[in-house]
């Protein structure tokens, strides 16, 4: 891989790592759905502009419909279910369990477009969901166990509604331009929320300084930013290297938490996590080759 996409691919990882984050640095202030908006609105207004620039608003109008659909899973409903879990669990726990969006990539990739399952895929999506397990074990065992099961749930529905969005992508937007259809998801999940979010809209002055930026990186870096770098990576270096991202979230996710909110490192998550993405690296396909020399 070339130096400069493996510092996209890096920086990438850094941004996605850090929306949990920025996540919970704001949502008990801010809101859910006043943070799901903000995220949209400046996530869709930076994708927007460099749709607008590049000329690319004809491929965004002529198929607003089928980009419309794909917003709901690829933004409107992944967004809403980690502003719940974000509410009950830690950032470095929410990072991880969205390293399961290949392994239902794989799952759902089998019961919609009938690909065949390997049994290296098989084993990663067992391996995946063991490391599942394992990383709310302390949790279940704990008199909390039965409130954090309801965040883990929705925390493990965003990952999967991103792999519904990826399939239906592959079948119905082949032939649309991949900035017009991020800018046109993240748009429609602007306008989805907009109502529910003016209508709880925090008093400006009980949030916090951190919590408005916190909110606005979330949206302008982690959504809009990024999904600039991911077209960037799925160009020059293809789909299979691109995905490597996947692996490189989690222990950053864990780490930003444990640095900046002081939440615990317990074995339980890092064993759950190097599961999950054994899991993962499976489930993907992925392999590390050597370069042949010349």
């Amino acid at each position: 891989m070339p130096l400069k996409d493996l510092r996209n691919l890096i920086i990438l990882s850094i941004i996605w790592s850090g929306s949990f984050l920025f996540m919970l640095l704001s949502i008990h202030e801010v809101g859910p759905m006043p943070l799901i908006e903000i995220r949209a609105f400046a996530g869709g207004v930076f994708l927007m502009a460099l749709v607008i620039a590049l000329g690319k608003m004809p491929s965004l109008i002529q198929n607003w419909r089928v980009i419309s659909v794909a917003g709901l899973f690829n933004s409107a409903f992944p967004f809403l279910m980690l502003a719940y879990a974000a509410q009950h669990l830690t950032s470095g726990l929410l990072a991880i369990l969205n390293a399961m969006t290949p392994l239902f990539g794989g799952l759902i990739a089998r019961v919609w477009l009938k690909e065949r399952m390997t049994a290296p895929r098989i084993g990663g999506l067992v391996l995946g969901f063991a490391g599942i397990l394992i990383l709310v074990s302390d949790d279940l065992q704990s008199s909390s166990g039965a409130t954090h099961l309801l965040p883990v749930i929705a925390g493990l529905g965003a990952p999967l509604c991103y792999a519904i969005a990826a399939c239906y992508s592959g079948l119905y937007l082949k032939t649309v331009d991949p900035m017009a259809s991020a800018a046109g998801s993240v748009g429609t999940t602007a306008i989805i929320f907009m109502p529910l979010a003016l209508l709880t809209w925090p008093d400006s002055a009980q949030v916090s300084v951190t919590a408005w930026s916190a909110a606005i990186a979330l949206g302008v870096l982690c959504t809009g930013l990024a999904y600039v770098l991911l077209f960037r990576l799925l160009a020059s270096v293809g789909p299979t290297k691109t995905i490597t991202v996947t692996f490189l979230v989690p222990p950053m996710g864990v780490m930003w938490g444990v640095i900046f909110l002081g939440e615990p490192l317990t074995p339980a998550i890092v064993v759950g996590a190097c599961v999950v993405l054994a899991g993962t690296f499976l489930a993907t396909g992925v392999r590390f080759r050597r370069t042949p020399k010349n």
